[in-house]
């Protein structure tokens, strides 16, 4: 699922611990860079994403057959809440997740996201 990874790295010199200390510099920078500290999550699990459903099911669909065809088509996710490199990548998925065919279009509503950091920005 979204928002799980692992990574090492193994280059001489070790430090005492037997730890690489370039790979721990590298790992370091990655973590600043995107904000990847398992301690700096603001994010609620789940919280991000708020909607993931299709046109025709909103309350704004057209009630004619014929525009409801069209509206099937279309994936919408709404957002909420910040956006950070967590956030961001549970709204990817969902909306990689939300058109019917995998090809069509999608609306993504971030009407109520209240800050979205420049990493996650990068992402969408």
């Amino acid at each position: 699922g979204p928002a799980r990874f692992g990574l090492a790295t193994y280059s001489p010199p070790l430090d005492t611990a037997g730890n690489s200390v370039r790979g721990q510099a590298a790992l370091r920078a990655l973590s600043e860079r995107y904000g990847l500290h398992l301690m700096l999550n603001p994010a609620l699990p789940g919280s991000t994403v708020s909607l993931v459903t299709t046109a025709d099911d909103l309350p704004s669909a057209p009630s004619a057959d014929h525009e409801r065809v069209l509206h099937e088509k279309v994936g919408v996710v709404a957002a909420q809440g910040a956006i950070d490199f967590t956030a961001a990548e549970r709204v990817l998925y969902a909306l990689d997740e939300s058109s019917p065919d995998g090809t069509g279009p999608v609306v993504l509503d971030l009407h109520d996201v209240t800050a979205v950091d420049s990493v996650a920005l990068g992402m969408l």
